[in-house]
């Protein structure tokens, strides 16, 4: 029900434009009719707590709302008519879901409250909220002390595994019973020797009677047999290994082979056992068990053999017999044997020289060789070494008169002797039957496949197109000189010399050109102009004598024009050789360079320098010189350049001066004491 309040009724008249009425205190309570709902009893006013009366005590507009006498009610959740005491709400009025009772001790199971009856021991709930149980589980192993035969050890219970240890494991009133689980197997000993059978088993906690822990025994029906036992001749396998009666039996005897049947055994092939093996005997004197005729008490006859085992043999005979070490039919006296026939390896004579060489005896046919072959005592009066070389002159001694002439000497070619007496041409050192120019046709003699038509560089003639084809046809070309014609057009007629490195980065190195000077005073000369030093014989750390050549720029621009690889080389401080490449795959355009003239010109933006392809140069290339050298005192020869990375770089290739025959000048460093520098191409 709405109701006003004494404000509301203020505002009211208010709003309506009258006059709002004066307040008042009616009850004297100290409230006015402004705050008190009911200005006519003292005991109603903002003040006063809320009692259950049915009166808006508070005049907070709802009556008996949080009464100060109300009543306490507690949750009932699960209906069983107590409460949790957790959960309460105060009123004046019964309130529906609610109990004045507080003692359910689970209010969210019906089952459990104060009158609950607990008639369960296994079960572990306290049904009646008393703090209670009848359940019991000391040992913690889930199974409750009415119901556990030992409370005091969880391992044992109904669910327990029975074990061989005198307890009941299991609860089934049984202590160690069949099936337990560390239960023995036991094994029957009939024969009662300590040792069982498996002819009957036994599974328990301990071994019933005449059964034992063991199935060792061979024969359960013996004492006599046994593991360990002694074996003796009984035909029982006394000691259990698997064998009866063998050798090892405490009374086996000895027995001798009889391999000739005469009854006599060979004392050398005996065993033992229990009873005779077939073909053994107990006699050992038989001394040839392989003939049933010799045999003690036999009569000796002349046959080489001791028929009746005395230990002689052919007594009474006395012919004499001489050895014959090399079985050529003589004999040498140092040895003899009395026989009534000849034996093996003896002879009837005694005259043999050398009874070690089956190829010396008398009447053997006198050889070359130094030797008596037919013990005549004179070798022959060619069977000599006049030059002490150890090589006889009836022999293969070429020459008798020379000790460094025979079949062991090292062959000196082309001085026309025959060191090695081979036969041989002394020109024709590779074998291939021609003879080296100019005695012959051989271009090479150094190489048996080619003769009159080699491109293996070594003449001329025999050019090859680059010191990298020459190592590709002719593999192990060593170092040095070689003949290239780099136009590969078959006319050697314009084939150059140059050098070759066949050892460095895989070989192949064709020099384009070598410029060194030992003293650095004057430096090298000038080689832009076309003139310089010539052609002289390299050789590593060879310092003696200046060399200096320059092959033509036509030259280089053959090698490279289908692409190569460039390096340079320099000495440096130390005195080694240091190699570097200035362009990996470098490609000379020879037409757009011969264009190239003027003077220290710079060729950037120029119609010249349209005619190159600089694309791709490493940073360090200037073209064809660089720009700090680009004066006339130099050689006085003039200098172009591309204007690349400000061309001051000291790793510039060469330089020419507009000429198509001119030689590249090389751009390198100097050392303190000597200058040397090069091109080689690949």
């Amino acid at each position: 029900m709405f109701k006003y309040t004494p404000l509301m009724l203020l505002a009211l008249f208010a709003c309506r434009g009258g006059d709002a009425p004066e307040a008042e205190d009616a009850d004297d309570d100290g409230f006015t009719t402004l705050d008190d709902c009911n200005d006519t009893d003292a005991n109603v006013n903002p003040g006063v707590a809320e009692s259950c009366n049915g009166i808006d005590d508070d005049c907070d507009g709802t009556i008996d709302d949080s009464a100060t006498d109300g009543t306490t009610f507690f949750l009932d959740s699960d209906g069983d008519g107590f409460g949790n005491p957790a959960q309460t709400i105060a009123s004046c009025d019964d309130v529906a879901g609610y109990v004045s009772d507080s003692t359910d001790c689970n209010d969210g199971d019906a089952d459990f409250h104060p009158d609950a009856v607990e008639a369960d021991c296994a079960d572990p709930n306290d049904y009646n909220c008393d703090g209670s149980v009848g359940f019991a589980d000391a040992d913690g192993d889930g199974f409750p002390a009415c119901q556990d035969c030992n409370d005091d050890l969880a391992a044992i219970n109904p669910a327990g595994v029975e074990s061989c240890d005198s307890v009941d494991n299991d609860c089934d009133g049984a202590v160690d019973e069949a099936g337990a689980a560390n239960s023995s197997t036991w094994f029957v000993d009939a024969d009662s020797d300590g040792f069982g059978s498996v002819a009957e088993t036994s599974v328990a906690c301990e071994a019933p009677t005449g059964f034992v822990g063991n199935a060792d025994d061979c024969n359960d029906a013996s004492a006599a047999a046994a593991p360990g036992g002694s074996e003796v001749c009984d035909d029982l396998d006394n000691d259990c290994d698997g064998q009866i009666d063998e050798p090892d039996a405490g009374d086996a005897a000895t027995w001798y082979a009889d391999g000739d049947g005469d009854t006599y055994g060979n004392s050398d092939v005996s065993l033992v056992a229990c009873d005779a093996p077939t073909g053994f005997v107990s006699d050992n004197t038989d001394c040839n068990d392989l003939d049933d005729a010799v045999l003690p008490g036999a009569t000796e006859t002349c046959d080489a053999i001791d028929n009746n085992c005395t230990g002689g043999i052919d007594e009474g005979f006395n012919t004499t017999w001489y050895v014959d070490y090399d079985a050529d039919g003589y004999g040498k006296n140092n040895i003899t044997v009395d026989a009534c026939t000849k034996p093996n390896g003896f002879s009837a004579t005694s005259d043999d020289c050398d009874d070690l060489d089956n190829d010396i005896h008398p009447g053997a046919t006198e050889l070359c060789n130094g030797l008596d072959d037919d013990c005549s005592v004179d070798p022959g009066s060619t069977e000599t070494d006049g030059d002490s070389d150890g090589w006889l002159a009836c022999g293969d001694d070429c020459d008798d008169t020379d000790g460094a002439i025979n079949p062991d000497a090292d062959e000196i070619w082309y001085d026309g002797d025959d060191q090695d007496c081979d036969g041989g041409s002394d020109y024709d050192q590779d074998g291939d039957g021609a003879d080296r120019a100019p005695e012959g046709i051989d271009q090479n003699d150094l190489d048996a496949s080619c003769t009159d038509d080699c491109s293996d560089g070594s003449t001329q003639d025999g050019a090859g197109v680059t010191c990298a084809t020459i190592l590709a046809e002719f593999p192990g070309s060593p170092d040095g000189q070689y003949w290239v014609d780099p136009d590969g057009d078959g006319d050697t007629s314009d084939a150059v010399e140059t050098e070759c490195d066949m050892s460095y980065d895989g070989g192949g190195w064709t020099y384009v050109a070598e410029v060194y000077d030992d003293t650095y005073s004057p430096p090298p000369p000038p080689i832009g102009n076309g003139t310089g030093g010539t052609w002289s014989e390299w050789a590593e750390h060879d310092w003696s004598s200046d060399r200096s050549y320059y092959q033509s720029l036509d030259f280089f621009s053959l090698l490279t024009a289908s692409g190569a690889e460039v390096r340079r080389f320099n000495t440096n401080a130390s005195g080694a050789i240091t190699r570097d490449m200035v362009y990996p795959n470098f490609a000379y355009d020879s037409v757009a360079n011969t264009t190239v003239t003027g003077s220290c010109n710079n060729l950037t933006g120029s119609a010249c320098d349209s005619s190159y392809d600089w694309t791709g140069y490493p940073p360090n290339f200037d073209g064809w010189g660089r720009s700090t050298n680009c004066n006339t005192s130099y050689g006085n020869a003039t200098w172009n350049y591309h204007n690349w990375a400000s061309c001051a770089s000291d790793s510039g290739l060469f330089r020419f001066n507009g000429s198509s025959t001119a030689r590249p000048q090389l751009l390198g460093s100097y050392t303190s004491a000597e200058f040397y520098q090069g091109l080689m191409v690949r």
